[in-house]
């Protein structure tokens, strides 16, 4: 699993959702449906598709018991 801290791309934060919800035991389907998004949404999401809307993605994060941190960089 990535380290939520190093989750740089949208493929590795789909790879994270996609290792949690199989460690729950829960389906896409599932997962999708108590989000409130669509199947293809969530399947998409997982895919590490750019261009998924922010808020349906931290729902299904929070859904999946993950928390999204924000920290600065070494030199930011």
């Amino acid at each position: 699993m990535f380290p939520i801290g190093n989750v740089t791309s949208a493929k590795e934060f789909g790879s994270v959702l996609r290792e949690r919800r199989r460690a729950l035991g829960l389906t896409q389907d599932e997962v999708a449906l108590q989000a409130g998004v669509g199947r293809r949404y969530y399947i998409e999401l997982e895919a590490g598709k750019n261009g998924a809307s922010l808020g349906p993605a931290l729902h299904c994060a929070r859904l999946l018991g993950l928390d999204l941190r924000l920290t600065p960089r070494g030199d930011a």
